[in-house]
């Protein structure tokens, strides 16, 4: 084995034109592969940091629709006392907070959780302890863990620090404990400060806010089936504690791991197989060159078979030629894929789950070894054996014309066809993503994200006694930021566009329709809006009014509502002056459950997205009912962003001890939106375009080959009267024949393999005709091309010259 890799290497090294073309072709491919394996590896395949990983199950409730819910606070604290197949539960949800600190308020994300959260992960502080039973409930002293960089950040990293107060919403919290370093939980990738949930006696009611985010560590013993069975049970159970609260609803439990790489597992394999298809293609360009290699050494191989070598010999030889070659290539692609790994991560979507842990590691190392071996096999086995037929008598008389090459001519042309049928199921894959993304960009939104720049601010619950000061704050705020210089409109609403951290469904009923039987209800999005809201995103009013000064705190209770409501709950119906009643929690005829009244209906906006339909929605006036946390939504007449400071100064003159969080304008969420559909396209389309070339360069290596083999034949045409045309035709001819057959066969895999990419399309089907007619004539093109130049070269043959040579 030595002595072929000595041979090999030196074979190798006297060609070095042939030896760099294949180890690109096999690094582009092996590198692309670790690069997309290192982001599915973090994402879907790796366990969790934590211990025993495979223990952590989330757990849902599920709605009559199907849909998956947090726990209410009450249920939660059922299944706490009741289950045995857990051991034990816990729950979080998230907020943002106001840090005081001596240069001014900032905004933290907060998580409040239950005592028990770091002890079913398994995870201990660094410094300090964790939180004790019964530090979660309400009238409790105010504590906080802290994660690493809280800790440098704010505390200085002082391991003295642990006792010491911070400002959280304007109250001291006491820092009991820091978090190890690298810790983090994967649903809340941006928590640094973890809070008590502080339960109270109005929480042990609550049996219709669904905000407890669950998940439990399976007991010693326990399988997740049988926590499935047990969580029945305790549903059923609670159910007959308030049949009105769960008429419908079921219960899943699923691997916490799996869980969150769940919607983005599909698209990450997605783009796996795309990169599998760049290898084949890679692979059987590489396979091409080894063919036309045996060819020029033909001589070689027979004088070794003359003189005693056995065809298993050389075949040996070959292969281990093939193997250096991939082993080259996987060393510059590994070497390449870190840079590859972070351009991915540059593109890839914001919410991908885990994006810290991507690295090129012994794991994505070793999966690069073994895709270098499979290239090795599958682009050096087939142009071993054929090298290693070669005919003795006509490779020791130098025919050109032997059955070897013609037999290797064969093969060439054969993994040419291949290399295009490979390459244009990629480029049909990346034509369909391409197509739908523009689908997706020219769709309506609704609303002119041009020039807006939003804001979220957040006043701490019982500052005020009532809710009216909350509302007149929010209307100040906007009232002085509209008056700042540079600012055309502004306003304040629960629900950004394009932003769905604000969505509240809630339970509706339209007076004089049908009461639903308990349990089952009308479902519509509530937004809390200032008036100046749909005029400044330009939201048009499409009947009756908007609200105005008749508004006010508990009085006249009015809404608008968008057509999507009107054509879901009002459809032949007059909307303006239709009442309605929102859920509160159960139906009753309490006097604190409002009827209000629609006096005004808007058109739709796509505020979930431009793929999404618009769902119904009922807009409440802040002057009517307050809301603790607000975006504001401001209009600019020039660069939104240079009035972030503007907007900083006219809070804090307000109340400093407020800060603004998760400043954006409208355009960046706007293209946030489409950042996973563009991140697949963008790659798919890298990866088509890189395995067209190869695909064209295959089928220019092919005919340019002809071209030599075929002088003789060329200079006696065109001595017996022939034209160049003639000649620039029959060659390039020849190159389209085989883009042919390859378009032919790549249209018959397409047809299978692109129903894969019909849930990641929007507007455009799978088998979408436009699609495959440009693919087809690019292919076309590019064949015409790769053949245009051997072809070329073909009509200078000069006659006499030709048949001299012979």
């Amino acid at each position: 084995m030595l002595s072929d890799l000595r041979l090999a290497a030196r074979m190798l090294r006297k060609s070095p034109g042939f030896t760099a073309a294949a180890v690109l072709a096999l690094a582009i491919g092996i590198g692309a592969s670790a690069a997309i394996f290192s982001v599915l590896d973090a994402v879907v395949y790796r366990p969790l940091p934590f211990p025993e990983p495979s223990r952590l199950a989330r757990i849902y409730q599920v709605s009559d629709t199907g849909e998956d819910a947090n726990w209410p606070p009450a249920d939660y604290l059922d299944l706490a006392a009741e289950t045995r197949a857990f051991s034990p539960v816990a729950a979080w949800y998230d907020f943002d907070s106001n840090l005081a600190t001596p240069e001014g308020a900032e905004r933290v994300a907060v998580a409040a959780i239950t005592q028990s959260f770091f002890g079913t992960l398994g995870v201990r502080p660094a410094i300090g302890r964790d939180f004790a039973p019964g530090e979660d409930l309400d009238g409790v002293e105010r504590m906080a863990v802290v994660g690493q960089g809280f800790f440098r950040r704010v505390l200085r990293g002082d391991p003295g620090a642990i006792g010491r107060t911070v400002t959280l919403n304007g109250r001291p919290v006491r820092v009991i404990g820091v978090l190890p370093e690298g810790f983090r939980f994967p649903e809340l990738p941006s928590v640094d400060v973890f809070v008590p949930v502080r339960i109270d006696a109005d929480d042990r009611r609550n049996r219709g806010s669904h905000y407890f985010r669950t998940f439990g560590r399976l007991a010693p013993g326990a399988s997740l089936a049988q926590a499935q069975a047990e969580l029945r049970l305790i549903l059923r159970r609670i159910a007959g504690r308030d049949p009105s609260q769960h008429a419908g609803w079921s219960v899943r439990a699923a691997g916490l791991g799996s869980e969150l790489a769940r919607p983005v597992s599909g698209p990450l394999h997605l783009l796996l197989g795309a990169v599998v298809l760049l290898l084949l293609v890679a692979c059987a360009s590489v396979a091409g060159l080894l063919l036309a290699r045996g060819a020029a050494r033909q001589r070689e191989i027979a004088i070794r078979l003359a003189i005693g070598a056995g065809r298993a010999r050389i075949v040996r030889q070959l292969l281990v030629e093939a193997l250096l070659l991939s082993a080259l290539g996987a060393a510059v692609g590994l070497c390449v894929a870190p840079w590859a790994t972070q351009a991915l991560l540059a593109f890839a979507p914001s919410r991908l789950p885990r994006l810290d842990e991507v690295r090129v590691d012994a794991r994505v190392a070793a999966f690069g070894v073994a895709v270098s071996l499979a290239s090795a096999a599958i682009a050096g086995l087939w142009p071993a054996l054929a090298t290693s037929r070669t005919n003795l008598a006509d490779a020791l008389k130098d025919a050109a014309q032997g059955t070897a090459g013609a037999s290797r001519s064969r093969a060439r042309r054969t993994l040419v066809v291949a290399e295009i049928a490979l390459a244009l199921v990629l480029v049909v894959g990346a034509g369909l993503l391409l197509r739908s993304f523009r689908r997706a960009l020219e769709v309506p939104i609704g609303f002119d994200a041009g020039d807006v720049l939003s804001a979220t601010v957040g006043v701490p619950f019982g500052r005020w006694e009532t809710g009216k000061p909350y509302a007149e704050f929010f209307l100040r705020l906007v009232e002085r930021i509209s008056a700042l210089p540079g600012v055309t409109s502004a306003a304040a609403t629960t629900l950004v566009p394009m932003d769905v951290s604000g969505e509240l469904g809630n339970g509706i009923h339209v007076e004089g329709h049908p009461q639903p039987p308990p349990g089952h209800f009308d479902q519509a999005q509530l937004t809390w809006v200032t008036p100046g809201y749909f005029r400044t995103l330009r939201i048009p009013l499409v009947r009756g009014r908007l609200f105005d000064a008749r508004e006010a705190w508990r009085t006249a209770p009015a809404v608008v509502v968008n057509e999507a409501f009107v054509r879901r709950y009002l459809a032949g119906e007059e909307p303006v002056g239709a009442r309605l009643r929102i859920y509160n929690g159960r139906w009753d005829d309490r006097a604190d459950q409002w009827s209000w009244t629609i006096v005004g209906v808007v058109a739709d906006a796509r505020e979930w997205g431009a793929e999404h339909d618009t769902r119904p929605e009922i807009f409440i006036d802040v002057a009517q009912q307050p809301s603790l946390s607000m975006t504001l939504v401001v209009r600019t007449a020039g660069n939104a962003r240079a009035a972030v400071p503007a907007l900083r100064g006219a809070l804090a003159s307000i109340d400093p001890s407020l800060a603004l969080a998760r400043v954006q304008t409208l355009e960046e969420l706007l293209a946030a939106s489409f950042t996973a559909r563009r991140f697949q396209a963008l790659l798919v389309s890298l990866f088509g375009a890189v395995a067209l070339a190869l695909a064209a360069l295959g089928l220019y290596g092919v005919v340019a080959q002809s071209v030599v083999q075929r002088t003789r034949e060329f200079g006696v045409r065109m001595a017996l009267g022939a034209q160049r045309s003639d000649v620039l035709a029959m060659v390039v001819g020849q190159g389209l024949r085989l883009a042919c057959g390859g378009v032919l066969g790549g249209f018959a895999v397409s047809l299978v393999t692109t129903r894969a990419l019909q849930g990641a399309l929007f507007g455009v089907s799978f088998l979408d005709p436009p699609t495959y007619a440009a693919v087809a004539a690019l292919l076309a093109a590019a064949a015409g091309a790769a053949s245009w130049i051997p072809a070329r070269r073909a009509t200078r043959v000069d006659p006499a010259i030709a048949l001299r040579s012979e």
